[in-house]
């Protein structure tokens, strides 16, 4: 009589048989991965562009596969204007079961080597302390392109340009989404006959445009230290700054002012909301809208909700940026027009923040002059 296996048995030659076949496929995607990740560098430099690095390693097994750069740098148009880029280390990382999802990782010192108007070259430096580093995450749609992402980082320094000061930032958070592919619906969409009727093939396509947001950028910047003489009259560490902006309605395909015009005809806004900045004893918040006039200029407004403003007047004048007599008569008016919250608190200022015709307002008041947007 023939013994038959014990299920023990039988089990763990299964999941021999599994395993080999995971490393066989695993170790056919990482070189799959090498072998593209040296074509497109190879197509770059085709051309024209410098493209080069230390060393290339893929790793991560059994769950991932991550491609590591060492000592990687990047240049556009290298005869004339651009950019370059040297970085420290990189690491892509991305999901065998997932390949929408692609993570990132960047650390040590990284240089930007750009041109100015002057024509000369200059380099801006981002550092990355032993403690710090930056990782993030894009999302890719099924044509591979990419509609998400963000990036979270800690504890740079940032230099913009040879022998000008630091900047340095504690925590810094972006984050960026298109309309998903999903939700995505061109104005050709198939139509059906029902009843004698036309019938749109997607209800999202029921929705104009310009109410729903088309690209959403969300930022958070804490501990943001300038130099001194950047910040004054206030202090040089800006505690946070954070906000969401979303582009209402998509910019049509097309050169920059008939895009422009097309995106302005059909609604399109700029929404600003949840921003808070919180700056030397100054805590202001709000939200507003943003358009472009007929003109292809900013015009819109903001509601700005500040309190502090008391403690902000007495540092001035400690500072010597102001003189202790109009500072008392300034805390007055602006203590009258101020009404404490419900729940209590230090008073809120409303103040109404307009841009018209290239104006910036507060209130009736007039701040500034900006600069016209050149289309061309």
């Amino acid at each position: 009589m023939v013994q038959r296996p014990h299920p023990l048995v039988i089990f763990i030659a299964c999941l021999v048989l599994l395993t080999g076949a995971y490393s066989g496929w695993w170790m056919f995607l990482a070189s799959g991965l090498r072998d593209s990740a040296q074509t497109w560098i190879a197509e770059w430099r085709a051309q024209g562009h410098e493209a080069a690095y230390g060393d290339l390693e893929v790793g991560g097994f059994p769950f991932a596969l991550r491609l590591r750069l060492n000592d990687a740098s990047y240049t556009l148009n290298p005869d004339g204007e651009g950019w370059a880029w040297r970085g420290g280390d990189m690491a892509v990382t991305l999901r065998p079961w997932d390949p929408g999802h692609l993570e990132f990782s960047l650390g040590g010192v990284h240089r930007f080597t750009y041109t100015s108007g002057d024509g000369g070259w200059h380099t801006a430096t981002l550092r990355m302390d032993e403690a710090g580093d930056a990782e993030g995450m894009v999302g890719l749609d099924g044509a591979g392109l990419p509609w998400a992402g963000f990036l979270d980082a800690e504890g740079l320094e940032v230099t913009p340009r040879e022998g000008a000061p630091t900047v340095t930032l504690r925590r810094f958070h972006f984050d960026l989404r298109k309309r998903p592919p999903s939700e995505a619906v061109e104005e050709d969409d198939e139509t059906t006959e029902e009843g004698g009727e036309t019938v749109m093939g997607a209800i999202s396509s029921m929705i104009p445009a310009h109410e729903t947001a088309f690209l959403r950028v969300a930022f958070i910047l804490e501990g943001l230290r300038l130099p001194e003489e950047a910040a004054r009259p206030f202090g040089p560490e800006i505690e946070l700054v954070q906000g969401r902006i979303d582009l209402m309605g998509a910019p049509p395909r097309g050169p920059a002012r008939e895009a422009a015009e097309a995106w302005r005809d059909s609604g399109g806004t700029v929404e600003l909301a949840g921003f808070a900045l919180r700056w030397d004893g100054l805590d202001i918040s709000g939200d507003g809208t943003l358009a472009l006039d007929g003109e292809l200029q900013p015009t819109g407004a903001m509601t700005l909700s500040v309190q502090g403003f008391v403690t902000v007047i007495d540092t001035l004048v400690a500072r010597g940026v102001i003189r202790p007599g109009p500072a008392a008569t300034t805390r007055t008016i602006l203590g009258l027009m101020a009404k404490t919250p419900e729940e209590g608190g230090a008073p809120v200022l409303k103040a109404p923040l307009t841009v018209q015709k290239r104006r910036l307002f507060v209130g009736p008041v007039r701040l500034a002059e900006l600069p016209a947007i050149a289309w061309e």
